[in-house]
Parts: C-alpha cells; sequence; structure tokens
C-alpha cells in the first residue's frame, strides 16, 4: 500500500492504525476481549476508515465519469433518430416519438455491464480483499486463503454491475424530462440540451453515495469472512453509523435493511449488536451505510 511517497506492508500499514505491534497479538477469547477489547475494536475501525475513505473518492470518481458518458450516450443515439436529414431539429417531442429516447436509455443499459465491470471492479475488490487481509493480521492470523482472491474478484465484478447500468435514479430522472418534455411540448433539440445540462448534477450527486455504500459492504464482506474463518469469533456488531432511523422500520422500503437475529425482534441492521457470526452474511445495510463489523464476542 502507498502512503504518501512511501510503500508500506499490510502488516506495517495495521499496526500503525492499532498503534501497537501485531507480532505481539496473542489468540483472543472472551477473558481476553473483556481487557483488550477496546483497542482491537479501536484498531478495526481505524483500518477501515483508513482504507474504505480513498477508495470511496476513486470509486466516486470513476462511477461519476461512467453515468456522465451514459447520459451523453442516451442523447447522442436519441438524436441519431430523430430526422438525422435535419441540420435544425425542431420536431415536437410527443407520446408517439418519445420512444425514440425511452428506447435509447434501454439500449445504452444493455451495453453498460462490461464497462463497468471494466472500471469500477479493482477498487472494489482491493477493500474487499484488504477487509479480509487486514482483519485477518488483526485478530492474528496467519496467512489466508489463496483462493478468497477468486472469489473476491467475481463478488465485485457482481457489486460494479449493480453499482452501473443507468442507476434507476438517473433512469428515472431522464424518464421525468422525458415526460416533462411531452406536456410542455420541447423540441427534441431542447430536451436532448436539457438532459446534457443536468448530466454532471446526475453523476455527481448519486456518485458519492453509492461508493460508500458498496465499499463499506465490500469492506464487512471481507472482513468478516476473516473472523468467520479463524473460529474464535462468535458475535459481531456494527459499531459507528450515525442513525439506526427508527423512523423508517416500520416502512415497506426498509424492510431489507431489517434482521431478525438469532430469534430476536426484528431491528435495523445499522449498529445492530451481537449477532452470530453463522448470519453475518445475511446483513444488509441501508444506503449511505458507514459503520464497521466488529467482533463482539469470542469462543472461551
Amino acid at each position: 500500500m502507498k502512503l504518501g511517497r512511501r510503500i508500506i506492508t499490510a502488516r506495517a500499514f495495521v499496526a500503525m492504525c492499532c498503534r501497537e505491534r501485531t507480532a505481539q497479538f496473542q489468540p483472543w477469547t472472551n477473558v481476553r476481549f473483556q481487557t483488550k477489547g477496546a483497542s482491537l475494536v479501536r484498531g478495526l475501525v481505524r483500518v477501515s476508515r483508513a482504507v474504505i475513505a480513498p477508495a470511496v473518492r476513486e470509486l466516486s470518481r470513476r462511477t461519476a465519469t461512467l453515468i456522465r458518458g451514459q447520459v451523453n450516450s442516451v442523447v447522442r443515439e436519441a438524436m441519431l433518430h430523430v430526422h438525422p436529414e435535419k441540420a435544425v431539429v425542431i420536431d415536437i417531442v410527443d407520446a408517439a416519438n418519445a420512444g425514440i429516447w425511452r428506447r435509447a436509455i434501454e439500449d445504452v443499459l444493455k451495453r453498460a455491464g462490461i464497462q463497468a465491470v471494466v472500471e469500477l471492479t479493482p477498487p472494489v475488490q482491493s477493500v474487499m480483499s484488504q477487509g479480509y487481509s487486514k482483519t485477518s493480521i488483526i485478530l492474528g492470523h496467519e496467512g489466508g486463503d489463496p483462493d478468497r482472491a477468486v472469489v473476491f474478484r467475481q463478488e465485485s465484478a457482481e457489486i460494479a454491475r449493480r453499482i452501473m447500468g443507468l442507476n434507476d435514479t438517473t433512469k428515472d430522472r431522464v424518464n421525468g424530462m422525458i415526460d416533462q418534455a411531452i406536456r410542455e411540448e420541447w423540441s427534441h433539440g431542447e430536451l436532448a440540451q436539457r438532459i446534457s445540462e443536468a448530466a454532471p448534477d446526475m453523476a455527481s450527486g448519486r456518485a458519492m453515495t453509492i461508493a460508500r455504500t458498496e465499499l463499506n459492504r465490500a469492506w464487512a464482506r471481507g472482513s468478516i469472512e476473516a473472523m468467520a474463518e479463524g473460529g474464535e469469533v462468535t458475535h459481531i456488531s456494527v459499531i459507528g453509523c450515525q442513525s439506526r432511523e427508527p423512523e423508517s422500520w416500520n416502512k415497506d422500503h426498509y424492510q431489507e435493511f431489517m434482521f431478525d437475529a438469532d430469534g430476536r425482534s426484528p431491528e435495523s441492521t445499522c449498529n445492530i449488536s451481537d449477532v452470530p457470526i453463522r448470519f453475518a452474511d445475511q446483513l444488509v445495510w441501508h444506503p449511505n451505510h458507514t459503520g464497521a463489523c466488529v467482533p463482539s464476542r469470542f469462543a472461551d
């Protein structure tokens, strides 16, 4: 890993974040966790934030660039089908010809997957892999499963596909502008101009949220895998997010972010406590989640 102009090893990076020498770590038990658990938790949180923060900026930049490119591709593709022989487009957008624009959206979506995988997989995979390797180091595990790299690459590519396509919010905004063009009788040229002008805002408004959400999930995926692999962690907690959003717990759209941990009443996965490690891979967090997964109980 690069730090400024220096390149440091993963173990040295973890030691710096944890402010203690990883070589001195002893096996973790509930008894040791009672006295040394605070340093373990602080170390995991520091390391996760140190890795995720720069990755969010990079993934956000890449995502914004792709979204802007896709929105502009919709405009170019639609305009190619709007009387291409005319130098100036003056025809009015109506219900009959608006399909040109909606087909352009779908065509761009179909082509988005490959480019998204190429551009977005590397930063996601890096964070997921570091979640695994650095959590392993902090817990004192030696080595690690080399086959994890293949699994993490595949899962990171799936995250990249989920991120992209014209994301639903951006797609809805473009469709909303098409509907407005029909109501207000815009020309195709005016619709093209307005969509192009809105493209930077569509991209920047969603890119940071998407990056923060997906990279926190990627880190958690790798980190939880490391905790489960060692066998000593029996329960985890999620800490550090700003809100559990209790006002949303009963809303339909929020149910995927609720979890019934080991027979308890359903509650938000955000800042949830003492989830048995066997259920940890079922946790899904709300958009913009910034919490970290940490051990909360160990085998005796």
